[in-house]
């Protein structure tokens, strides 16, 4: 196995349950103004333009939402990574740059904030993550001395798939 792929998006209940908050916000607004034909907030039922732009906004949030993804792949050339919609081209980690690479065991809230891109200020020196759920990841330290951790739902296959490089990089030296 010298291939790692994979993709994440936030598929948990929380997040699928704040998804129901605008949604039904949407149903609300279509059944007021449509068939009981009366203005919800401050827009009246025949405000097509308000209508227009309050469900706009609302759908906007609902796909922003699913849109949400983190791609990883490990190969020959090294770590790559995108998180949609935010970093549409994959970042290149070169095994080169890699002074160390392992798998991590992190507490998101405490360590991160949460989930998403965050910047962890309790490390020294600070580093960013890149996660969509759970609490593992592989923690990168380039030469340079920056570092970075990219969460993980498949952390044992990618871990063994981050060994066979690094011993296969140590063997090419």
């Amino acid at each position: 196995m010298n291939e790692f792929k994979e993709t994440q998006w936030f598929n948990r209940w929380f997040i699928l349950l704040t998804l129901l908050i605008p949604l039904g916000i949407v149903f609300y607004c279509i059944y007021a103004w449509y068939i009981q034909g009366i203005g919800v907030d401050k827009v009246p039922a025949d405000d097509s333009a308000g209508q227009a732009l309050v469900l706009g906004l609302l759908g906007f949030t609902c796909l922003f939402m699913f849109s949400l993804q983190l791609h990883s792949k490990i190969d020959q050339d090294g770590i790559h990574y995108r998180y949609l919609p935010f970093i549409l081209r994959w970042r290149k980690l070169s095994w080169y740059d890699i002074e160390s690479c392992e798998l991590k065991t992190y507490a998101p809230i405490s360590d991160y904030g949460g989930w998403g891109i965050k910047k962890s200020w309790n490390a020294k020196p600070a580093h960013w993550s890149y996660t969509i759920s759970g609490n593992q990841g592989i923690f990168i330290v380039l030469r340079s001395g920056k570092s970075l951790l990219l969460g993980t739902r498949k952390a044992t296959e990618a871990q063994k798939v981050v060994q066979h490089h690094l011993k296969k990089r140590t063997h090419e030296s």
